[in-house]
């Protein structure tokens, strides 16, 4: 999982239900990823952010990362 160019690259989440939220954890994307190696268009602001991966509440993955301006 990386963050360029205004866009959110996620790699073997398939299926899997995603969530992006500030560190004051404000949710500002969701949805689930439909491919094991895809891009989605997400227009953040400079910031920190908490990326939650959840797959039938057996999986759970969390990463942080930062976008930069």
């Amino acid at each position: 999982m990386y963050y360029a160019e205004g866009m959110l690259h996620l790699v073997n989440l398939e299926g899997y239900f995603i969530s992006v939220s500030t560190m004051k954890g404000e949710r500002v994307l969701q949805f689930t990823a439909d491919s094991d190696d895809a891009g989605y268009a997400a227009a953040l602001p400079a910031g920190v952010y908490v990326l939650n991966a959840a797959r039938w509440k057996e999986k759970f993955v969390t990463r942080k990362f930062v976008v930069k301006e």
